[in-house]
C-alpha cells in the first residue's frame, strides 16, 4: 500500500514511493516508509518494494481477560485490533465502577 506522483517516466527519471499510514517496508514500527525507483536505459524500472502492515505484536496472555475477537489470534498487525473482555471481578484500570471491555 503505497502512493507516488502520477505521470510517465523516461530514462534517468526517478520517483519516490511512500507507504500509507500504518505500513513500513518491513512491518516494523519505526522502519523506512519510502523508496526510490529509477527508469533505466533499457526502459525498465529498478526494483520495486512492498509496504507491509506494521506488526503490533501478540496480545499478552495473562491479563485477567478473555479475548472476544479471536482465540489465539497470534500477532496483530495494523489495522487489526484485539477486543478483550475482563474476567469477572476485574475492570479496565482496576476501578470498581470501571469498564469491563477494552480494545
Amino acid at each position: 500500500m503505497a502512493s507516488r506522483p502520477s505521470g510517465t517516466m523516461f530514462f534517468k527519471d526517478s520517483v519516490t514511493y511512500k507507504c500509507f499510514k500504518g505500513f513500513t517496508l518491513d512491518g516494523k514500527k519505526d522502519s523506512e516508509t519510502e523508496w526510490k525507483v529509477d527508469c533505466q536505459a533499457n526502459g525498465k524500472l529498478t526494483k520495486m518494494q512492498q509496504c507491509i502492515a506494521k506488526v503490533c505484536g501478540e496480545p499478552p496472555k495473562e491479563i485477567h481477560a478473555l479475548y472476544a475477537s479471536a482465540k489465539d489470534e497470534g500477532k496483530v498487525s495494523y489495522p487489526m485490533n484485539s477486543e478483550v473482555v475482563c474476567r469477572d471481578g476485574y475492570t479496565v484500570g482496576g476501578d470498581p465502577g470501571g469498564d469491563f471491555r477494552g480494545a
